[in-house]
């Protein structure tokens, strides 16, 4: 039969280890093909390099699989992400 989708709760982790600085990995998160955080950056975020950061996100529907896609700006400049982990649990 078909999988039934379930609701989960994805928490995604980065530590951004490269030496670089605010502004140069800005990204858009996409779950699901859905927007779930516009513009993140996780240096920003974390205060700086070598420091971990969570971004934590409820109500995920999914069955069989988990789509995470990072959009980054078209800029020769930008960085790639990194990710570092992924928690996927279920949103009871």
């Amino acid at each position: 039969g078909q999988p039934t989708a379930k609701r989960y709760r994805v928490a995604l982790h980065f530590a951004e280890l490269r030496q670089v600085a605010a502004g140069e990995c800005v990204f858009d998160i996409q779950i699901q093909g859905q927007t779930v955080l516009k513009d993140f950056d996780p240096v920003a975020a974390a205060g700086g390099v070598n420091r971990a950061v969570i971004r934590e996100f409820a109500e995920i529907q999914a069955d069989r699989a988990l789509d995470i896609r990072f959009i980054s700006r078209a800029n020769p400049t930008t960085k790639p992400p990194i990710l570092s982990a992924v928690e996927v649990m279920l949103d009871d």
